[in-house]
């Protein structure tokens, strides 16, 4: 990654060293229209060479412009792997908010990323809203998917948008996804509190008609609550690989309290 750093940061200082030396060039020349050295030299050499210039000016700007792309490219790449590390699927949204960009601009550099195997066996949903990572993630979510779809008609019989379908669908396998981290969670307590809320939301996202009232809330909790729960379990998980005891330690508990005060939970 280095040895890139220096390349873009080469492809720039030679961009801009191009471009402004084609340009004083440029200037000059129109300056010395008046003398009777450009008359001397003659107009079609002088203008051949002002061709070169431009030439050159442009080249200058476009390896400027390649050699930004080039560092932006590799800015988010470390940010989409460091935000899809450990993780079997993601969604594109949360990696453009994270990589600081919009969706169009994130997407289509992710998918640069993919051409270039750069996720090794991950791939795009048709709907281009999230990232599977593993083959594994991918059948699970066709098959969440293919469930989802013989419902599609009833709901917009319902009258309930695709964009709301898209929330209950993100929200079901997220729920689904923190189920299986409680089950590898040893502290007692925590794994059946996870594993309520996860059972609980998996519930609710699966009856759409039911919760269409509830449908800010239930987008509000699977956009800002699951992830904030999720990134929480998977560190606590790790810190029980590293720690037996960390069961009764100030994370443990303060993961405890975040869970009980978790939205539209009981005690």
């Amino acid at each position: 990654m280095t040895g890139r750093k220096f390349l873009s940061a080469a492809e720039f200082v030679l961009g801009i060293f191009l471009f402004l030396d084609s340009l004083m060039y440029i200037i000059r020349t129109f300056s010395m229209r008046r003398s009777p050295e450009f008359y001397a030299v003659g107009f079609r050499l002088w203008n051949v060479d002002m061709l070169v210039a431009a030439g050159l000016a442009i080249l200058g700007i476009f390896l400027v412009c390649h050699s930004r792309k080039t560092v932006l490219f590799q800015r988010l790449y470390r940010t989409f792997q460091s935000v899809a590390a450990k993780r079997d699927m993601v969604s594109v949204a949360e990696l453009c908010e994270e990589g600081h960009c919009s969706k169009r601009k994130g997407l289509e550099y992710l998918e640069k990323m993919l051409d270039k195997n750069l996720f090794p066996g991950a791939k795009l949903d048709w709907q281009k809203g999230m990232v599977l990572l593993t083959e594994e993630a991918a059948k699970e979510y066709q098959q969440v998917w293919e469930s989802w779809t013989e419902k599609q008609k009833k709901y917009r019989g319902a009258g309930i948008p695709l964009k709301e379908q898209e929330i209950f669908l993100l929200g079901a396998v997220q729920a689904e996804e923190l189920g299986k981290l409680a089950e590898q969670i040893q502290q007692p307590e925590i794994h059946r509190r996870l594993g309520e809320i996860a059972s609980f939301y998996e519930k609710r996202y699966s009856h759409m008609e039911k919760e269409k009232p509830n449908t800010e809330f239930l987008t509000a909790v699977a956009k800002e609550y699951f992830p904030q729960v999720k990134d929480m379990a998977e560190d606590y998980i790790q810190m029980e690989t590293l720690d037996s005891t960390v069961g009764e330690s100030l994370s443990a508990q303060r993961f405890r309290d975040f869970l009980y005060r978790f939205p539209g939970m009981g005690k």
